[in-house]
């Protein structure tokens, strides 16, 4: 069945600006836009900027074996995750192209995409939580902005970028509520934190007089502190303490302890920002021992063991 229909010759990039003002008009993140637009270009580097009716799923499959195969610039091969990514914006680009009339079916249609191996995120666990604790105990300015950064961090789930524009009007310091304006996709959400959080957060405020709409991370030298500078605190923090520390770490900390602690999983998922629950199942990998403790508490012979004799 032919791929063409009856519309004058679209070159890949013509039909790739008007997605991008598509997603524009949409208001889609500008992140997202941008990781489309490079991803296409990127298609369009490997098989020319042809009539898009002329994509075969043979050129795809050809192009993603490329992506696969050419060593990233720190010399091994790129992830599958990576990999993934590339073929799920293809896989998008495609399939808006039909939406829009572009193409009668998509050459992507054809492939399957990448094998993802079940990979265990890591977590913080008690021994690393301790050590950061610890560390984050010495008198001064910054340690007490660090000890308040990771505990929010950790409390409350926000993201890195989250994180970085909160402002203090976003904070309810009586029932501990956070307004997350900007949120992934743009989606506002509430989160948030306890009542040991909220005093050192209390003790945090006075120190560094920010107030009203102010941002509420400080830097050291008075100005505001941007999420290159949580990045760059984080890892102060790790090489202090020997902890692996990563923005991301602490949100899965956050969603695995909730789990461990009896929350139900969709109050976790609406606290993590999820808009479904096979993303928030990353975070939330067990251990065997996790396992093994749910078994001990909920097994069913032991629970029956009024009606079944061993």
């Amino acid at each position: 069945m032919s791929n063409r229909i009856s519309t004058p010759q679209l070159l890949i990039s013509e039909a790739l600006e008007d997605f991008r003002l598509y997603h524009r008009a949409k208001g889609s993140d500008p992140k997202t836009i941008r990781l489309l637009t490079t991803t296409v270009e990127r298609l369009i580097g490997l098989i020319g900027d042809v009539d898009l009716t002329s994509v075969t799923a043979s050129h795809l499959r050809t192009a993603m074996v490329t992506v696969q195969e050419t060593p990233v610039r720190t010399g091994g091969l790129p992830k599958v995750q990576t990999v993934h990514t590339v073929f799920v914006k293809w896989r998008t680009f495609f399939r808006w192209c039909v939406e829009e009339g572009h193409l009668e079916t998509s050459p992507m249609k054809r492939l399957s995409p990448p094998r993802l191996d079940a990979q265990i995120l890591p977590a913080l666990d008690e021994s690393e939580l301790k050590r950061i604790d610890a560390a984050l105990r010495s008198p001064g300015f910054v340690t007490l902005r660090n000890r308040t950064l990771v505990f929010v961090m950790l409390d409350s789930a926000v993201r890195l970028e989250e994180c970085a524009e909160l402002r203090v009007s976003d904070l309810n310091l009586e029932t501990g509520a956070l307004r997350v304006r900007k949120g992934k996709g743009r989606k506002e959400r509430m989160t948030w934190v306890g009542s040991s959080t909220l005093r050192t957060l209390g003790r945090y405020l006075r120190a560094a007089g920010v107030r009203g709409d102010e941002y509420l991370w400080k830097s050291d030298t008075g100005g505001r502190l941007t999420k290159w500078g949580i990045r760059d605190a984080l890892n102060y923090i790790g090489k202090v303490t020997g902890v692996h520390m990563h923005p991301h770490k602490l949100r899965r900390t956050c969603a695995l302890q909730m789990l461990r602690n009896g929350a139900d999983i969709y109050s976790i998922q609406r606290l993590m920002g999820h808009s479904d629950l096979e993303t928030l199942r990353k975070y939330l990998a067990q251990s065997e021992a996790d396992v093994a403790t749910a078994h001990a508490r909920f097994g069913v012979v032991d629970r029956m063991s009024t009606t079944l004799k061993a």
